[in-house]
């Protein structure tokens, strides 16, 4: 297997040149480039692995096979790079990856662990209940290895998932049934759009609640927008919506005095802050807002 590239006199000397210049025909594998040396009126053959010879060298099996044995040499090193590679690659990634699962505390409150090796990062948190879609989407803040996190505002015998990022950009998902945790690779609710955010709710002590759920129950959806409004109504707020207006303008304590919801928003105590969102995620959770 030699090839014969013809030097003409006093035109390259040194001369570097690449087989697919002369050959087009031949294998990628032996585009290889040599140098000539020798003297420049003599034509130059070349073999697969590159050694140079002149017209007198005889060709011989042994030089065939010394040619094969370094084409498969020089394969297998870069096969073995490649494998290296993606092993290394494989390895870095199971050290960095998180494995987020719910387990219920002994108060029967949910929480979910970051058993994995790495943080969780962009976690959204779902919850529903049978036969029903995902109603409340939450956003919660990143979570490293072996971190903790309550879930008050999810409720014993619900279904819930989380979809989580790695360091690496790469979803996971996790999605627990009847207490059962499975994990999965990729984003299995990638239609998910968050409504809230954990400090929205995530009411970590009871004691910061003004209404229990029980208070809660049996009400209408007007009473509830009632007692969520009647935080800001007492900080004079200004109603747009006609119903509410009517309503508080009858209470002899109101005097609205502002527009601002952010002004009137700072004015709220943490009580009431929790209180307000935890009445609104009732209402959301149970189909309860006004039309």
């Amino acid at each position: 297997m030699l090839f014969t590239i013809p030097i003409e006199r006093g035109k390259f000397a040194p001369w570097k040149v690449q087989f697919n210049r002369f050959y087009p025909q031949c294998p990628q594998v032996f585009f290889l480039t040599i140098t000539y040396v020798g003297n420049v009126d003599d034509t130059l053959y070349v073999s697969p692995r590159g050694r140079m010879f002149n017209s007198a060298d005889p060709v011989t099996l042994s030089t065939i096979l010394s040619a094969l044995a370094a084409l498969v040499s020089a394969l297998t090193s870069v096969f073995a790079i490649a494998i290296a590679y993606y092993t290394f690659q494989r390895t870095l990634r199971a050290a960095a990856r998180p494995v987020l699962v719910f387990t219920l505390t002994p108060d029967i409150t949910w929480q979910v662990q970051n058993v994995g090796t790495g943080p969780a990062i962009t976690v959204m948190i779902g919850d529903k209940w049978l036969g029903q879609d995902w109603g409340t989407v939450v956003t919660c803040h990143a979570m490293a290895p072996q971190a903790v996190k309550l879930l008050p505002w999810i409720h014993e015998g619900a279904e819930i998932a989380a979809v989580y990022r790695d360091v690496f950009n790469k979803f996971h998902t996790t999605r627990c049934k009847k207490g059962h945790n499975e994990t999965l690779r990729g984003n299995k609710f990638s239609d998910w759009m968050p409504k809230r955010t954990e400090w929205e709710l995530q009411v970590l002590d009871p004691t910061l609640l003004l209404y229990t759920e029980n208070e809660l129950r049996g009400k209408t959806p007007f009473q509830l927008d009632v007692l969520r409004n009647e935080f800001y109504a007492r900080q004079g707020y200004s109603f747009q919506r006609t119903d509410l207006a009517e309503y508080f303008l009858r209470q002899p304590w109101y005097t609205p005095t502002t527009s601002d919801q952010v002004e009137v928003n700072r004015k709220l105590s943490q009580k009431e802050r929790h209180t307000a969102l935890f009445i609104l995620y009732y209402q959301d959770r149970n189909n309860l807002r006004s039309k």
